[in-house]
């Protein structure tokens, strides 16, 4: 009878420390797997931070061959892709977006936000806002939500219902209690673009005072940037305000380096005063320094040398490097460039090409969130 005993217990003591080494097994792979997440994704995220982002994406592209449905690395890839920009880039966001909110179908503001800047980016402009609109139904006063809105209404044209859904974005502020720098920025520019210009000037001024020295201390915010460079579009087209504007694209210089969008600001300025050469010098260091704005950079040498030196051989050498879609390009900014209106106020009808470039005002989003005072320097 001992003997019969004897077997199942000792059956059972070994699969009770066979199923010990199991547990324990699996214990430790599930805390490596664990480790292993957290450290790829926390330097992914420390990379991109930093601007680094091929190193951010082999992490991620690491967890990724891990777990193909780690929403949380996909989610940080696709926003990697959309800064970068090109068109297979975001089309392959979008893809990833899409994974993201399948894999994970709980309401997240932040991925409803996400896809519609990628559909935005990509031009599909009505599909952005319907994703927005989601947003906006389960949070009305949603501020991130409100103002990409607005942009989907400023790049539709529909400038006076931009400007109803920014002035409830600024409700909202006013009734948090903060001052809302992205508020002002685009309150300034729809203002401007709808021709009051009274309105946008006082915005980017509300915009240059919410910058605190004391409070902000080696930083400089992107906002004052922005409001420096907005009050200066404005006071290029006065003639008793060039001295000013020089001041205000010095300033931002100082803080930001060069960025060829505002230099071309600067050219402008100076064609406004007769200064043809040092104007034309301006364009030309435009076109060393920045591919991003070289067919405006060639308008404005047309713009010179059709009422100065017709035949220069600069802009024959340059048009040799076009083809036939950037020639057309360049002639249609050409026609938009108002160099020749001398009044504050007077805004040409054909300001804005955001068909077919992108514009002034969109290459203000891509100053850089916050900025280091001194040394921090780019190019674009």
């Amino acid at each position: 009878m001992l003997k019969i005993m004897i077997l199942p217990l000792f059956l059972l003591t070994g699969l009770e420390s066979a199923y010990s080494q199991m547990t324990c097994t699996q214990v430790f792979n599930d805390l490596g797997r664990s480790v292993f997440v957290r450290f790829h994704m926390r330097e992914a995220k420390i990379l991109y931070d930093q601007g680094r982002m091929d190193e951010a994406t082999d992490h991620l592209l690491t967890l990724l061959r891990e777990d193909s449905n780690d929403y949380q690395a996909m989610s940080l890839y696709s926003r990697i892709l959309y800064v970068e920009g090109s068109r297979p880039s975001l089309e392959k966001a979008y893809k990833l977006q899409k994974r993201v909110l399948k894999s994970d179908p709980s309401f997240r503001e932040s991925g409803y936000l996400s896809m519609a800047q990628i559909l935005a980016a990509l031009g599909r402009t009505d599909e952005a806002i319907i994703w927005i609109q989601t947003i906006l139904r389960h949070n009305p006063e949603h501020t991130g939500a409100l103002g990409m809105l607005a942009r989907q209404y400023i790049n539709k044209g529909e400038l006076r219902k931009a400007r109803d859904i920014t002035e409830d974005r600024g409700r909202v502020s006013y009734k948090l209690g903060k001052i809302d720098p992205q508020y002002l920025g685009l309150s300034a520019e729809i203002y401007f673009k709808l021709g009051d210009l009274n309105i946008a000037l006082r915005r980017a001024n509300e915009l240059i005072n919410s910058f605190r020295p004391r409070y902000h201390q080696k930083r400089v915010s992107k906002h004052f940037i922005t409001g420096l460079l907005i009050k200066a579009k404005m006071l290029v087209k006065d003639p008793l305000q060039i001295t000013e504007t020089h001041r205000l694209l010095d300033q931002a210089k100082h803080h930001l380096g060069f960025f060829s969008w505002f230099e071309l600001l600067r050219a402008e300025a100076y064609f406004r005063e007769g200064k043809i050469i040092e104007a034309k010098k301006t364009l030309i260091a435009v076109l060393n320094k920045s591919r991003y704005t070289e067919l405006e950079a060639i308008a404005g040498l047309i713009k010179i040398n059709n009422q100065h030196n017709p035949d220069d051989p600069l802009l024959k050498e340059l048009f040799k490097r076009l083809n036939e879609e950037q020639v057309q390009q360049v002639m249609l900014i050409y026609k938009s460039l108002d160099w020749n209106v001398q009044q504050l106020g007077q805004i040409s009808a054909v300001e804005t090409y955001s068909n077919t470039r992108n514009n002034f005002w969109e290459a203000l989003h891509t100053i850089p969130v916050n900025l280091q005072a001194i040394g921090r320097r780019r190019n674009h």
